[in-house]
């Protein structure tokens, strides 16, 4: 299976359309297609950062792995 591409942590969780230069996309939630999902969260950079946006994601999106594989997303929390 194909690790879907999450811009954000409850896309991660629950799936949304990314907009791409070909076409939106519907990309999944990691448990919807049997991928477990380890969160790591990191203090924002950006003032104003509403927290939860995905800085990185190991493997990477796109990546093949089987069914059960652990996708590790680091995401923002907020700026306080």
């Amino acid at each position: 299976m194909t690790v879907p591409m999450w811009d954000t942590e409850e896309m991660a969780n629950d799936g949304d359309t990314v907009t791409f230069a070909t076409g939106d996309v519907f990309e999944p939630g990691a448990e919807s297609i049997g991928l477990h999902l380890n969160v790591i969260r990191v203090p924002a950079v950006d003032r104003g950062d509403p927290g939860g946006i995905v800085l990185s994601q190991d493997p990477s999106a796109g990546s093949q792995v089987p069914r059960g594989t652990t996708v590790t997303i680091r995401v923002t929390i907020p700026d306080s």
